[in-house]
């Protein structure tokens, strides 16, 4: 499966399609429960109620929630291969993220992270053409418009927009004019939702910014957290020393790009003492880098035998977290 995902062949991504229905089958074959999807923030509740559609079970919202795991695979792997952050382009980055992704099937439902997650990813696709831009004020606002929007979707996404923030700052130096252009992209959704509310009559019309709250993570079964951890923290850490053996070979712009990713990882650890329950969808942060970094450990590995007993093990826990109740 590494050496077929390993190459470039277009045709790859059919077959990247078919392992995608083959993998998350069990998630497809029931609707999502419309009671246990949080609600998010102002701008994503009206269009989760249209897609509701008031229904206790919807088979919409899990075409939608598949549709946008896969997207966001296709976006992982079409960012990795363009900007050249491997030895060659390859389809592993994809593999590796619907892989993970399917353990759980809160990380498979449409929620306020679904577009969360395709937003930052696509603004990440963008901040490589900061690096090259003399005059970069009107992109920069634009960015910072989308991370100021980010919160309104989903108030616990805040930590991201530190995450592009300090993005901003790494592919380019930092000027206290374009801070100012930063600081206006941040607070104009705030403005206008700021309006909105006073226009019809809300009292607490300037309650506009998210109220986070703080919490220990729910733990659940201790014993499939740790398999689950140990599955991707060891080639996670092997990927990310295989790219640091591998920085020399690389142009400024894509050590700057590992460098997003992995600032992503550390802040993405915040997640678990802000959101709520056990294997939130919000989760699926924390997966992409991983799978970025996954993808370097399969690829660069040099003994081929040791990706393939990882991928195959995360593979079988996957089956098992999937259809192991059925055999006990």
């Amino acid at each position: 499966m590494i050496g077929l995902f390993k190459q470039r062949n277009p045709i790859l991504w059919l077959a990247l399609l078919l392992y995608a229905v083959a993998v998350k089958w069990i998630y497809l074959s029931a609707p999502q429960s419309v009671a246990n999807t949080p609600v998010g923030g102002h701008l994503f509740r009206p269009i989760f109620e249209f897609f509701a559609d008031g229904r206790t079970f919807s088979w919409t919202l899990r075409f939608l929630g598949l549709s946008f795991n896969l997207l966001q695979a296709l976006q992982l792997n079409g960012l990795i291969n363009q900007h050249k952050m491997m030895g060659a382009p390859n389809y592993l980055p994809a593999l590796s993220y619907l892989t993970l992704s399917s353990f759980f099937p809160q990380w498979n439902d449409f929620s306020s992270w679904s577009m969360v997650l395709c937003l930052v990813l696509w603004v990440f696709h963008g901040q490589f053409t900061l690096y090259q831009s003399p005059q970069s004020r009107g992109a920069v606002y634009n960015r910072c418009l989308v991370w100021g929007l980010i919160p309104l979707l989903e108030p616990t996404a805040f930590p991201f927009v530190l995450w592009g923030l300090i993005g901003i700052w790494v592919m380019r130096p930092f000027r206290w004019p374009e801070f100012w252009v930063v600081l206006i992209g941040l607070l104009t959704p705030y403005y206008f939702l700021m309006i909105w509310k006073y226009w019809n009559g809300l009292v607490d019309w300037y309650r506009v910014f998210p109220a986070l709250s703080f919490h220990y993570p729910q733990i659940g079964e201790a014993r499939w957290l740790v398999a689950f951890g140990m599955l991707m923290i060891i080639p996670t850490l092997v990927g990310m020393g295989q790219v640091q053996s591998n920085l020399r070979k690389m142009l400024i712009p894509v050590r700057k790009g590992w460098t997003h990713w992995t600032i992503w990882l550390l802040i993405s650890l915040s997640l678990p003492f802000l959101l709520p329950g056990q294997y939130g969808p919000g989760y699926t942060a924390i997966l992409l880098p991983t799978a970025a970094f996954q993808a370097c450990f399969f690829f660069y590995a040099s003994l081929r035998i040791v990706p393939l007993v990882f991928f195959w093990l995360e593979l079988l826990a996957v089956l098992w977290v999937q259809y192991g109740d059925r055999f006990s």
